[in-house]
């Protein structure tokens, strides 16, 4: 089945605007998951001591040589060198729980940066052409993307149908699992009725934005 609508530039801006809640939404419940998981949660602290323990015997050996006058270096690196590491390391070890937010924080930021990147990229070309009339074609497992422009029809791209997708009003993306953040597929529609009764009979399961 095809599905042909206009794209112009104010779609393809609230299509980039919706592309990126979605990637953002995908990328933080990533985030959340992996740090809560058991195992993280209980490596954690394992990992500080054991950082901790490394760093106060590294500077004590360093700091021992240089007192003994040991003649030695390491990667073409005197001992003093390594004194400054591993003190640097082990207060960073040592207030590593207190610093915890603010890791969580520059992760969100870099979340936040690469979905604006992702979100951008997928609509840069189309907004190139626009404005243009788009259309898909659906069927055999696959989705065929095409752009009609001065009366010239050109192929995209095609992409077989596989996975679970998110939709919203004017962009569906595609992943290859719920908790997937990476898209496959992003497909841009002014109708998400119809997209998603096509994709549930490619066999895609569908849920929109607002529900996950």
């Amino acid at each position: 089945m095809n599905i042909a609508f206009n794209v112009n530039l104010e779609f393809l801006d609230e299509a980039e605007k919706q592309i990126f809640d979605i990637l953002l939404k995908q990328r933080l419940s990533h985030n959340e998951r992996w740090s809560n998981k058991p195992t993280f949660i209980k490596v954690k602290p394992i990992l500080r001591i054991g950082g901790l323990v490394l760093s106060i015997f590294g500077a004590a050996l360093c700091i021992a040589s240089v007192l003994g006058k040991a003649n030695w270096s390491l990667f073409s690196l005197r001992p003093e060198i390594y004194i400054i590491f591993f003190t640097i390391s082990g207060v960073l070890f040592y207030f590593l729980p207190h610093c915890e937010i603010k890791i969580e924080g520059w992760v969100r930021n870099l979340s936040i940066k690469s979905c604006k990147k992702l979100s951008a990229k997928s609509v840069v070309n189309a907004k190139k052409q626009a404005p243009y009339k788009a259309e898909y074609n659906i069927k055999g497992g696959s989705i065929s993307y095409y752009r009609e422009k001065d009366g010239e029809v050109n192929l995209v791209w095609t992409r077989k149908l596989k996975g679970v997708s998110i939709q919203g009003d004017f962009a569906t993306i595609v992943f290859k699992k719920w908790t997937s953040f990476i898209p496959k597929i992003v497909i841009l529609h002014d109708n998400s009725e119809v997209i998603g009764r096509l994709l549930n009979e490619q066999k895609i399961e569908c849920k929109f934005f607002d529900e996950i």
